[in-house]
């Protein structure tokens, strides 16, 4: 009372169980039979191994089955490659600068394909940006593709010991001179011990390296015009200083409070009372040697100490 699978080979054993049994050798065949459904496969379908095209393969409609009988009832179809990639957020494989385009590269997350962007030239930067370059902060002072100009911040590392101001600096491809230092570049900063003010500096601002009690030296280049006031005013540890040869004005207390100040040399011969600022040279040391031009000897001695200077300091012919 078994019912039998359809399409399916099953083996079967056929007993004789008549009368006359006992008169044969074999009362038993054993075969095997596969029972026939026919399916005109109106029911329900099924798809079988569908495949999604992408821009790396080909993909597959599928193949299509009875429900019923599991038979296929139709094969499927080839799906071409899809031209849709699906693009990473790219990397810049090379930064534009003031004068030169950059670019961009994305790459396909699925076919690795890749395609570049062009990035616009970045443009002079404007006066008065502030930019961060070459170890350092600097701000524009005049923006112009040849003849720029930028003034030095700071330094980006605070815990520096040692700086050195550059003559020029490059700032999106483009060269800028440095001119100036600006106000407060170093203030109240207790690290630094030695700076190296490069060639083209002209400035130096107000407050520039007030009270930097580690610095221990200060020799202004050629270039320098103007020290500001305050500029190194409380720098306790500096015990020698040398003042260009084209200074011509020293602000207010510019070096106000050098108490450990034992050499100052003083190379220019372009200053007068009137730019030398009230008390710059204050709280210097009865001891400090100071060498001033032969040539502006009694003027420059009678001006210093009215600026401060100690009338025990000993002064000498340069």
């Amino acid at each position: 009372d078994k019912e039998l699978p359809f399409n399916e080979p099953v083996e079967i054993t056929i007993i004789y169980t008549g009368e006359d049994a006992a008169n044969y050798d074999e009362d038993a065949l054993t075969m095997t039979i596969t029972v026939t459904r026919v399916c005109n496969h109106t029911g329900e379908t099924e798809v079988k191994d569908a495949k999604k095209a992408t821009c790396a393969v080909d993909g597959y409609t599928g193949d299509t089955y009875c429900k019923d009988c599991g038979t296929k009832i139709a094969t499927g179809t080839k799906i071409a490659k899809t031209t849709n990639h699906v693009w990473d957020g790219g990397v810049v494989t090379k930064q534009p600068t003031s004068t030169e385009k950059g670019e961009k590269t994305y790459t396909c997350k699925v076919c690795k394909a890749t395609k570049k962007e062009v990035i616009s030239v970045l443009g002079i930067p404007k006066k008065g940006a502030v930019v961060k370059s070459d170890k350092a902060t600097y701000k524009v002072t005049k923006s112009d593709l040849k003849n720029g100009t930028v003034a030095y911040v700071g330094p980006l590392d605070k815990k520096a010991t040692k700086v050195k101001i550059p003559a020029t600096v490059k700032i999106d491809g483009v060269t800028f001179k440095v001119t100036s230092i600006e106000k407060n570049a170093f203030k109240n900063n207790k690290k630094v011990k030695t700076v190296t003010i490069g060639k083209n500096v002209t400035t130096i601002g107000d407050n520039a390296f007030y009270k930097c009690t580690a610095l221990t030296k200060i020799s202004i280049p050629s270039k320098v015009k103007t020290i500001g006031k305050n500029a190194f005013y409380g720098c306790k540890k500096m015990t020698s200083a040398t003042i260009g040869k084209n200074v011509s004005k020293i602000g207010a207390k510019a070096f106000y409070g050098c108490s450990k100040l034992k050499t100052l040399k003083i190379k220019t011969t372009k200053l007068t009372a009137k730019k030398i600022g009230s008390k710059a040279f204050s709280k210097t040391p009865k001891s400090m040697k100071v060498t001033i031009p032969k040539k502006k000897f009694k003027t420059y001695k009678s001006m210093l100490i009215k600026k401060g200077v100690n009338k025990k300091a000993k002064f000498k012919k340069g």
